[in-house]
Parts: C-alpha cells; structure tokens; sequence
C-alpha cells in the first residue's frame, strides 16, 4: 500500500513516511490530536507496517472528526478539558487544534509519553510558543525538521522523548 496525503491542510506525505524509520518494530500505539481527511489514510498505512496499532484520534469540530469503529475517535471542547487516555504512546501527531492553543497540549501529553515517544508537530514554525513549550516539558533529540525556508507549503518538528 502507498501512502498518499493531499497535503493543503493536512500532513504532507513526506512528513509521516519520515517517521516510519524511527518507530520500532512490533505493536504500535498512536494519539493523533486534531483529525482530518488524513486520520484514516494514516491508520490504514501503518496498520500494513505494524501486527497491530491502536489509534486515538481527538478533534473539537465534528466536521473533521473520524467516524471509524476501528479508530477510538474522541470529540473534545478545549484542550484545558480534554482527557487524554491513561496509556503510554509509541508517536504523539499534533496537528489541532487550529491556532497557538496547540501549544498546551505539551504540559498534557508529557505524562502519556514514555522513552523513545516519537511526537511530531505539524506547523512546527506557526508560533514562538510551540518551540518554547515543547522544549520546557521534554528533553529530547530532534529527529526531523522542516521550516518554510525550505517549503513553501509546510513546517514541522519530529522529536524523540530522552526522559
């Protein structure tokens, strides 16, 4: 199976094919924060790499929220009131909510990640704030990095946990 992302709003391809490489080999547990047209395309390709994955995937519009039964699909109303499942995630995606709120998903996820989470952050280069707060709540070594200096179209950040 290929993987193919239409980009726009979503991830591009490139982003999550350059995770793969340091995922390790064996089940897989995956929190996506902010769903889309990509949700399922994503959890339909991993699901060929891995003998298993469980997928969480939190949005606040219903538009956007994935409807599969093989996908554990949460609407919530900010992230300050969201809660988060009380398991420990192979890759944390943060791609929502819209906006520097995002940011305060940081301090929230820090206990769901355990050594060698992999959180990748979409529109990494958005807001001052992302970098600030990412680097107050973890350490951790920088596996990926794209800024709109080199993409018209996309910026992110992919991290391994140290803890």
């Amino acid at each position: 199976m290929k993987l193919n992302l239409n980009a726009g709003w979503s991830y591009s391809t490139q982003q999550i094919l350059n995770i793969i490489p340091h995922l390790k080999v064996g089940n897989i547990k995956i929190l996506e924060l902010g769903s889309g047209e990509s949700t399922s395309k994503i959890y339909d390709y991993f699901s060929t790499l891995f003998p298993k994955v469980t997928f969480y995937s939190f949005e606040t519009s219903e538009e956007y929220l994935c409807r599969r039964t093989d996908i554990n699909s949460v609407l919530y109303d900010t992230v300050e009131n969201c809660i988060l499942p009380n398991e420990k995630f192979d890759l944390i995606l943060v791609d929502g909510p819209t906006g520097e709120v995002r940011n305060k998903w940081y301090a929230k996820i820090k206990e769901i990640c355990k050594k060698d989470t992999i959180i990748h952050i979409d529109d990494f280069c958005h807001y001052d704030s992302f970098s600030t707060n990412l680097d107050s709540n973890f350490e951790y070594t920088t596996l990926d990095y794209m800024d709109r200096a080199n993409t018209s179209e996309h910026c992110w950040k992919t991290v391994r946990v140290l803890l």
